[in-house]
């Protein structure tokens, strides 16, 4: 199968931002272990990869995800790895904010962020296939 490039394709990552009622994330009690266990949804499968102030990756029933502060009022969750459909990442992120609501106490809600836009190669539109 060939695609040609400017054809809608799935982003490789999908960026959900997460932000709760009192836009404060010092509730969270990272001394589980391992740390970044706050973020681990019930009943999945799930390994901490790295770990460092609050932030990290983690395996989330085989899917690598990133847990981001940009501004200590917004939590970036981040699918790296592009592995599954908008719907069920956001599945799996909606039962991340279940999680968190039981933790802090309080609603956290999420939204899907558009993707980046792609840049063009310099002196033009992308054009060209690419071979499956």
């Amino acid at each position: 199968m060939s695609r040609v490039w400017g054809e809608a394709m799935e982003p490789s990552e999908l960026v959900f931002k997460l932000s709760c009622d009192d836009s404060n994330w010092d509730g969270l009690d990272y001394s589980g272990s391992p740390p970044l266990s706050v973020f681990f949804p019930e009943g999945a499968v799930s390994e901490q990869l790295n770990y460092g102030q609050g932030e990290g990756q983690v395996l989330i029933d085989g899917h690598e995800w990133g847990f981001y502060y940009n501004d200590r009022r917004n939590l970036d969750v981040v699918l790296h790895d592009g592995g599954l459909s908008i719907e069920d990442a956001s599945n799996v992120v909606s039962r991340i904010c279940t999680k968190l609501r039981q933790q802090l106490g309080q609603d956290v809600r999420f939204a899907l962020m558009p993707p980046a836009p792609a840049e063009p190669p310099e002196g033009g539109a992308l054009r060209g296939t690419l071979e499956e």
